[in-house]
């Protein structure tokens, strides 16, 4: 099993709250890294050797959106070839949104469905 860390870009601290439970719940070793800033995430990126296993980032951000983030993800090709998996969340989405995640090759799903 992969054991790289897994990046949490999310401007809601509840909501990092209530993921680092879920996952503690869940008993999987890899660490999660939060992030609040998404220059903070291109930052770490480009410093660090290695490939996190996944990124998870909600949709609604404020300095930047999610959306405009997994943009310049794709648009550095040092990042772009590190093939990091993908997912959007979000407490709210609309379904142009949801569109727009798939037209980006993301997956999305909500908050509340993350739910037992």
């Amino acid at each position: 099993m992969n054991t790289e860390p897994i990046l949490i870009l999310d401007d809601d601290l509840d909501d990092q709250e209530f993921l680092q439970e879920a996952w503690k719940d869940l008993n999987y070793k890899n660490e999660l890294i939060f992030f609040t800033d998404p220059d903070d995430v291109l930052k770490y990126l480009k410093q660090e050797k290695i490939t996190p296993f996944l990124i998870i980032c909600d949709v609604n951000l404020n300095k930047m959106d999610g959306f405009e983030f997994k943009r310049k993800l794709l648009e550095d090709k040092l990042l772009k070839y590190k093939s990091i998996p993908f997912v959007f969340f979000s407490n709210s989405i609309s379904n142009k949104q949801t569109e727009k995640a798939y037209d980006l090759g993301t997956i999305t799903t909500h908050k509340s469905s993350l739910l037992p």
